[in-house]
């Protein structure tokens, strides 16, 4: 057997992708919901194209991508101060699951490749809310990248704003033993505050409110397919508490209190279309 030794390391193939220019997009989404609409996230979806240079080279069936990001507002020094992410695997399309693939146009010599991100990951390290990603490749076996893509994609942002209430706030109807019971909005904190005028018990509490609508920058769309969840909380208020100065404590500071705790809460995820037909939601 013979042994074959040199300086350097020798080079497995002459493959270097290089991602075209004007060719990165990236967008916000939502991912396919879960059973029962459990673990729906957002996601960060990229495509570029990438040419396959000399012409002609064996492309592998996968492939090593890297994205890095920089603040939208970053200027044309902007690859001094990017974030990168760690590098990654993208395989040819139709060979196995992935949430990175690509596809090879032989005729042209190029290819399309598209990957998937979850979105709360790459804000974690992400140095703005707002970020335009540049990207390069490299080939697997070799270990040799190509160089960075010489632009970026437009910005993208990396959170859905969470919704907010509709304007009407919400309404109550309540079967009380005596006495009255009352059922304030506070719209800053999206929170319903149950309270009572005196020593009374009551016996139930219907609370309905509005569905609360997308935060302004938020498409319609990615609205509708939001599964939100409502907390609805009571409290109860000392007989000698004034509800204003307790309102506003709680606005900001909304834990229990010497005038005011906590006697009931819980998580409402309510239907598209509430069983008899009202639009409103519901808790009893």
């Amino acid at each position: 057997a013979g042994r074959l030794e040199a300086e350097g390391p020798l080079p497995c193939r002459q493959l270097q992708p290089t991602v075209m220019p004007g060719k990165i997009q990236a967008e916000l989404d939502l991912a396919a919901a879960l059973h029962n609409n459990v673990g729906q996230g957002v996601v960060l979806r990229v495509a570029w194209s990438f040419s396959i240079e000399p012409l002609g080279a064996a492309v592998p069936s996968t492939l090593l991508y890297q994205l890095c990001m920089v603040p939208a507002r970053t200027g044309p020094s902007a690859m001094v101060s990017r974030t990168c992410l760690p590098p990654s695997i993208a395989s040819e399309h139709g060979r196995v699951a992935s949430t990175a693939s690509f596809v090879v146009d032989r005729g042209a010599e190029v290819a399309s490749a598209k990957c998937e991100l979850c979105a709360a990951v790459v804000l974690s390290i992400a140095s703005a809310s707002h970020a335009r990603f540049g990207i390069r490749m490299g080939d697997p076996c070799s270990g040799h990248w190509g160089p960075w893509s010489d632009d970026f994609s437009g910005s993208v942002e990396l959170a859905l704003a969470p919704p907010v209430p509709a304007g009407e706030g919400s309404d109550a109807e309540l079967a009380i033993a005596e006495g009255e019971l009352r059922v304030a909005y506070n719209a800053n904190k999206s929170e319903a505050l149950a309270f009572r005028d005196a020593n009374h018990v009551a016996e139930a509490a219907t609370v309905t409110w509005q569905p609360f609508r997308g935060a302004p920058g938020v498409l319609p769309e990615h609205h509708a397919r939001l599964c939100i969840q409502y907390v609805v909380t009571v409290w109860a208020l000392h007989q000698s508490a004034f509800i204003d100065d307790v309102r506003r404590t709680l606005s900001s500071l909304p834990s229990d209190t010497k005038e005011a705790w906590v006697v009931f809460r819980q998580t409402v995820v309510p239907v598209p279309m509430e069983p008899d037909g009202s639009e409103r939601h519901k808790l009893r």
